[in-house]
C-alpha cells in the first residue's frame, strides 16, 4: 500500500512527541500500518500477507451485521436498520463502550460472546460470496455515502488502542464516505482521562474499482471483479487543547504517505461490502451523519464558518457574509417545497454546502417522533400537570435530560417526526416546556401546563431546560430548548384574533414571572403565542419580546406559533397585506416564522421602508446561533452526544425515570380507609377509563406509543391493577362512555361491583373534551359519569374514585361519603407508565404521592368567572392566590398512605436580620415509607393601603423529602428579605413595611407553621 513507517507513522509520531510519546511505543500499538488502526468497519484494507490476518480484517465490519441474522424481526419485514439495531440491543451491551466512546473489542466481552460474534460473522461472510461489485450497482453505491461508526472490532490495530500511555484514549471512530468523489476519511478524537489533552486524528483516502485479475498485497486475485482498491492520501493529527488552553493550529501535523516501489494496492472484499449494504443500508455500524448536519458537504468544509478553531462569532460573520438578502429571508421563512410550513423547514444554500433545517420538534411530554424500532419508541412522561404535582426538581431535570438525549439520538441516526419515511427528519430544536399559567380550569390545553403558580411552573421549566440543554465538555448543548407559549395564552375561542386587557401588575405577577424564572437556565428562546395583550399580538409585541424577554437573554430566539404572522392581517391589528404583517412581526422582535410564508415578502417590506436589513440580519444570526450552539456546524464526532442512538430511546434507564415520575404524579385527595387495597382482593375496575390506553396521554405527548402504530403496548388501568394483584382477581366493566347518554352498560358494571371486594371508578375526560382548539364548556364530569358514580357508591362497597383528566374536575357531589371506605385520587393524564404506577400505589407497594398544582374549584365557579377575564384578582378571584370561595381541594393539598408531622424553627444567623433561615423536621409517624413536600408561602397580612392587589398567600419555595416509617428527616430553607417582596402596580418588586408571615405547610392546615415578621418603615426586619 505505502510505506507506513516512513510516512504516516512518522508524521503521527511528530505530534505524539509533543505529548511525550515514543515512536517505538506507537509502532508497537498500531502495527506496521499506523493508519489502519483507524480503519472503520467498512474498509477492509488487507495488506498483511497472512491469510488469517486478512480474514480477521474482513470480519471487522461483520461483527455487528451478523447479529441481525437470527433476529425475529425478519419475520415481520422490518427495515435493515431496524434489524441491526434490534439485534444489537440484544447481543451487544453498548454500556461496555469505554467512557471515551471507543469501539468495543473482544477485550471488553466475555469469551463466549466474542466467539459467538465471530462465528456469526463468518456465516454471514460466506452468504455474501455471490454479491456483485458494489461499484457496478448505482443503488447500493448511493447508499454507501454517509457517516459510519465502528462499534465493534477484533482487529489488532483496534484492540491495541485500549492501553495508550499517559491516560490517552481513542474516542469514537467514524468514517464519512462520499461516493460522488470516491473519497473517505477515518476520524477519531484523542482525549486524555484527566482532560489535559484533546485532539483529533483524520486519515483521508480515496477508493476505486480494482482492475479485473489484479492481485492485492495478500496475493488474492480479483477473479470475480468485485474488489475495491483503497489509497490513503494524507494524515492530519492535531492537538486542539492542551491543559485546557486552545492550541490554535500550532500542534498540528499533516503528512502525505509515501509508497514503496512495487508496493501493491490495498483492497477490500467487495462482495462482503455489497452484501452488507444490501442487508443493512446505511446502518452498518451506528447511523449516518445526523439529520441535515452542516459542514459535511465538500463545498463547505474548507470555508471559515466550518472552522472550529474560530469563535462562533467569527464563524457566524463568515456565514452571514455568504448570504444575500434573499438567502437570509429563506433562513427564517418556511419552505413549503420541502415540507409542511408548520413543521417549518428552512432551506439551505447549496453553493456553500448549507443543508436545510427542520425547526419544530415537539418536546413537552415526549419527543414527538415516529417509532424507529421494536421496543424503542420514545419515552413519554406523565402529563405536565402530573409532573408539576411531584414538586420534585430532580424529576423535572431528569425528564429534560431524557428528552434531550432522545431527541439527539433521533437526530443522530436519521429519526423522523411523523412516519418512518425520513421526510420530516428530527433536528435539534425542542419546543417545550409549555408554561402558560393554568388560569382557568376550562382552558383546553391545561393538560400541557405545569400548574397555576408562576414559581412552580417556572421552577419546573428551569430544571427541565437544564436537563434538555446539558452541555458536553466542548460546550455543545444536547439540544436547544424553547418555552411555549409566550405569553398569557389560555383561551382557545377566537384563537389568533383575541386580545385581553392585562394590567402591568398581572403581567409581572402572573404572566411573565414563570418565563423570567425559566430564563435563568438560558433556554434558546420562546415560541410567541397567538393571543394579543392589550391590543398587541404576542408575535408583534415590542414590550414582551424586546423590552422583557431580551432583558433576560439578549440573543433569545423568537419563533411564532404556526400561522401567527398571517393572523396579523385580521383583528386586532388588521395589517393590510403580507409585507406589512411580516414587517410588523420582524420589527417587533420575531425572528422566525412558522406555519406560513409571509416572511417571503420581507424584501418588499424593506424596500417599502417597513423593515430594515439590519433587523433581518439580526434575526438570521440568532437563528444560526442556536444551530452553532448544538454543534450543527462542527464535526459530528466532536460532540460527546454523537454516540446516542436507537438504543437510548425508551432505554431501561429512561423507563425507570418515567415510572418514578408517574409514581409522584398522583394526588391523594381523600382517603377514608379504602387505600391501600389488601393483597389478593377481588377488584372491579369500572368507568370509561377502565380500559383506556392512548387516552392516558396528555396533549402533545409523542404520537407513536407502540411500534405497530397502535396503543396495544400501553397498559390500561385494569391491567396495571392486575399486575399489582397477581393472586387476586381484577375485572373490568366500563359502564358508560366518556361523553355519552347511553346507559345500557351500567347494569353489567353494577353487577361486577357487587361481586368485588373493592371498586375502582376510573372517571374523567379525554382529548375529545379538552384539547388544542377546544376549551371545556363545563368542568363537571361529562355524559352520564356522575350519575353512574352515584349508583356505584350507593352499593356501599369500598370505592376508589380515580380522576383521569387534563384540568381539574368539579366533583362537588362526589367529595363526601358517609358509608363505606372511600378514596379520591387525581391522576391527571399519567401516560405510558401510569397504569403500572397506579397499581403499585393502590396496593401500597409504593407511597410516593404528590400535591395539587392547581385549585379544584366547585362547579359554580364557571358561572361566576367569565373565561375572558384575565384580571387575576377580580371576584371571585383566580388561583389559590386570589380565590375567595371554598375550594373542593386547595392548591398544595395532598395526602399519603402514611402520616406525617411538621415542625419548623428559625435558625440563628447572628445579627444579620435580613437573612431568614429555617429548619424543618418532617416526622413519618405511620407504618409505611413515604414522600412529603414542605411548601413555604409568604403572606403580606398587613401592609397598609396599597394601589394594587395583594395575594392571599404566594408560594416562595418547596422541597420534597422521603422519610422512612418511624423516622425523622429534615429540610432547611435560607431566604433573604426579598422573599417578603410583592409586585406593585408598576410591576416592580417592593418590600412594604408592615406585618408579614412565612407559612410552612405540608398542604394540611392543621400543622402549618407560621412565623410573624414585621418590617418597619426603615425596612429593617424585626422577628
Amino acid at each position: 500500500m505505502f510505506n507506513g513507517r516512513s510516512g504516516v507513522q512518522r508524521c503521527a509520531c511528530c505530534l505524539l512527541l509533543c505529548l511525550a510519546w515514543s515512536c517505538r511505543f506507537l509502532h508497537s500499538k498500531l502495527g506496521d500500518k499506523a493508519p489502519l488502526a483507524f480503519q472503520a468497519v467498512i474498509l477492509d484494507a488487507t495488506c498483511e500477507p497472512s491469510a488469517k490476518r486478512i480474514a480477521s480484517r474482513r470480519r471487522q465490519f461483520l461483527q455487528l451485521i451478523a447479529t441481525s441474522l437470527a433476529s425475529p424481526a425478519l419475520a415481520r419485514g422490518a427495515s435493515p436498520r431496524e434489524l441491526l439495531l434490534a439485534r444489537l440491543q440484544e447481543r451487544v451491551d453498548l454500556a461496555r463502550l469505554d467512557a471515551a466512546g471507543a469501539p468495543l473489542t473482544p477485550v471488553g466481552l466475555d469469551p463466549a460472546t466474542a466467539k459467538e460474534l465471530r462465528s456469526l460473522a463468518e456465516t454471514l461472510e460466506a452468504s455474501f460470496s455471490s454479491q456483485r461489485n458494489i461499484l457496478q450497482d448505482p443503488g447500493k453505491l448511493k447508499q454507501l455515502s454517509g457517516r459510519w461508526r465502528l462499534l465493534f472490532s477484533d482487529a489488532p490495530e483496534i484492540t491495541g488502542l485500549a492501553n495508550l500511555p499517559l491516560g490517552l484514549a481513542v474516542g469514537p471512530v467514524y468514517q464519512p464516505i462520499d461516493v460522488a468523489s470516491k473519497t473517505f476519511e477515518n476520524q477519531s478524537p484523542i482525549v486524555q482521562k484527566l482532560g489535559l489533552v484533546k485532539g483529533n486524528l483524520r486519515v483521508v483516502g480515496t477508493f476505486a474499482a480494482a482492475p479485473p485479475r489484479s492481485v492485492n498485497a495478500a496475493g488474492v486475485v480479483n477473479t470475480a471483479g468485485n474488489r475495491i482498491d483503497v489509497n490513503f492520501e494524507r494524515l492530519v493529527f492535531s492537538v486542539d487543547r492542551l491543559a485546557g488552553l486552545s492550541t490554535g493550529s500550532l500542534l498540528q501535523k499533516v503528512a502525505t504517505p509515501t509508497r514503496a516501489e512495487n508496493d501493491p494496492q490495498p483492497a477490500i472484499v467487495g462482495q462482503v461490502l455489497a452484501g452488507a449494504v444490501s442487508l443493512a443500508g446505511v446502518a452498518l455500524a451506528d447511523w449516518p451523519t445526523p439529520n441535515w448536519h452542516g459542514c459535511v458537504d465538500p463545498k463547505a468544509v474548507a470555508l471559515p464558518y466550518c472552522n472550529t478553531r474560530l469563535s462562533i462569532k467569527e464563524r457566524l460573520d463568515d456565514l452571514m457574509s455568504r448570504l444575500d438578502r434573499d438567502d437570509k429571508i429563506r433562513q427564517i421563512t418556511p419552505d413549503s417545497k420541502i415540507g409542511g410550513t408548520c413543521t417549518t423547514f428552512t432551506t439551505g444554500k447549496e453553493e456553500i454546502g448549507l443543508p436545510p433545517w427542520l425547526w419544530l420538534v415537539e418536546s413537552n411530554t415526549g419527543v414527538d417522533a415516529a417509532c424507529p424500532a421494536e421496543g424503542h419508541c420514545v419515552t413519554n412522561f406523565a402529563g405536565p400537570m402530573g409532573m408539576a404535582a411531584s414538586f420534585n426538581q430532580s424529576s423535572w431535570f431528569l425528564k429534560g435530560k431524557v428528552l434531550g438525549t432522545e431527541q439527539r439520538a433521533l437526530s443522530n441516526y436519521g429519526g423522523s417526526r411523523f412516519e418512518r419515511d425520513h421526510k420530516n427528519p428530527v433536528c435539534l430544536t425542542g419546543f417545550g416546556p409549555n408554561i402558560n399559567i393554568a388560569r382557568d380550569p376550562r382552558f383546553g390545553r391545561t393538560s400541557e401546563l405545569a400548574g397555576e403558580d408562576p414559581l412552580l411552573s417556572g421552577t419546573y421549566a428551569m430544571n427541565m431546560v437544564k436537563g434538555m440543554q446539558e452541555k458536553d465538555s466542548s460546550g455543545h448543548k444536547k439540544i436547544a430548548a424553547y418555552l411555549k407559549h409566550y405569553t398569557a395564552y389560555s383561551t382557545e375561542a377566537n384563537r389568533g384574533h383575541d386580545t385581553y386587557n392585562i394590567s402591568t401588575f398581572d403581567f409581572f405577577e402572573t404572566y411573565l414571572a414563570q418565563y423570567k424564572l425559566a430564563f435563568t437556565a438560558q433556554p434558546a428562546g420562546v415560541m410567541c403565542s397567538y393571543n394579543a395583550e392589550n391590543g398587541r399580538p404576542s408575535c408583534a409585541n415590542d414590550f414582551i419580546l424586546n423590552k422583557q424577554l431580551r432583558s433576560w437573554k439578549p440573543d433569545a430566539h423568537v419563533t411564532t406559533d404556526c400561522g401567527a404572522v398571517n393572523n396579523l392581517k385580521g383583528p386586532p391589528v388588521n395589517a393590510p397585506d403580507d409585507a406589512h404583517a411580516a414587517a410588523m412581526a420582524l420589527m417587533n422582535g420575531t425572528d422566525l416564522e412558522m406555519g406560513d410564508t409571509l416572511f417571503s415578502s420581507l424584501s418588499q417590506a424593506i424596500d417599502m421602508g417597513l423593515a430594515t436589513e439590519a433587523r433581518l440580519t439580526e434575526a438570521v444570526r440568532r437563528s444560526f446561533q442556536v444551530q452553532f450552539e448544538v454543534g450543527r456546524f462542527d464535526p459530528p464526532n466532536s460532540t460527546e452526544f454523537h454516540q446516542y442512538g436507537v438504543q437510548d430511546l425508551n432505554s431501561s434507564l429512561h423507563q425507570r425515570i418515567s415510572y418514578e415520575a408517574a409514581l409522584q404524579s398522583f394526588v391523594l385527595l381523600k382517603n377514608d380507609g379504602a387505600l391501600p387495597i389488601r393483597p389478593r382482593a377481588s377488584v372491579a375496575v369500572l368507568g370509561p377509563h377502565s380500559m383506556s390506553r392512548s387516552q392516558l396521554f396528555s396533549d402533545y405527548a409523542a404520537g407513536h406509543h407502540c411500534y405497530d402504530g397502535t396503543d396495544a403496548c400501553v397498559p390500561s388501568i385494569t391491567e396495571g391493577l392486575s399486575m399489582a394483584n397477581p393472586e387476586g382477581q381484577t375485572v373490568s366493566s366500563k359502564g358508560v362512555d366518556i361523553n355519552s347518554t347511553k346507559d345500557e352498560g351500567i347494569p353489567a358494571a353494577l353487577d361486577a361491583a357487587r361481586k368485588a371486594d373493592v371498586v375502582v371508578l376510573a372517571l374523567g375526560d379525554d382529548r375529545t373534551i379538552e384539547t388544542e382548539g377546544k376549551d371545556r364548556t363545563d368542568t363537571a364530569l361529562p355524559g352520564l359519569q356522575e350519575s353512574f358514580a352515584q349508583k356505584v357508591l350507593a352499593l356501599n362497597k369500598p370505592t376508589i374514585l380515580v380522576l383521569i383528566s387534563g384540568g381539574p374536575m368539579a366533583i362537588d357531589s362526589l367529595t363526601t361519603r358517609a358509608a363505606a371506605p372511600y378514596a379520591i385520587v387525581q391522576a391527571f393524564f399519567p401516560s405510558h407508565k401510569g397504569a403500572q404506577a397506579l397499581g403499585a400505589t393502590f396496593f401500597g407497594k409504593e407511597n410516593r404521592w404528590g400535591k395539587l398544582p392547581v385549585t379544584m374549584y366547585p362547579h359554580k365557579y364557571i358561572f361566576e368567572q367569565p373565561m375572558t377575564n384575565y384580571d387575576m384578582s377580580r371576584a371571585p378571584g383566580r388561583t389559590y392566590k386570589y380565590y375567595q370561595g371554598a375550594a373542593l381541594f386547595p392548591f398544595g393539598h395532598g395526602l399519603s398512605l402514611t402520616t406525617f408531622e411538621l415542625q419548623c424553627a428559625q435558625r440563628a444567623r447572628g445579627a444579620e436580620l435580613a437573612s431568614l433561615a429555617f429548619h424543618c423536621k418532617v416526622s413519618n409517624t405511620g407504618s409505611l415509607d413515604g414522600d412529603e413536600v414542605v411548601q413555604v408561602y409568604h403572606a403580606a397580612v398587613d401592609i397598609g393601603k396599597v394601589d394594587h392587589p395583594v395575594p392571599k398567600r404566594a408560594l416562595r419555595s418547596f422541597q420534597r423529602v422521603r422519610v422512612h416509617a418511624g423516622k425523622v428527616d429534615s429540610v432547611s430553607f435560607d431566604f433573604d428579605s426579598s422573599i417578603l417582596e410583592v409586585v406593585n402596580k408598576d410591576g416592580e418588586q417592593k418590600l412594604y413595611p408592615g406585618k408579614h408571615t412565612l407559612i410552612f405547610s405540608r398542604g394540611a392546615v392543621e400543622d402549618e407553621q407560621v412565623f410573624q415578621i414585621t418590617v418597619p418603615a426603615a425596612e429593617e426586619l424585626v422577628i
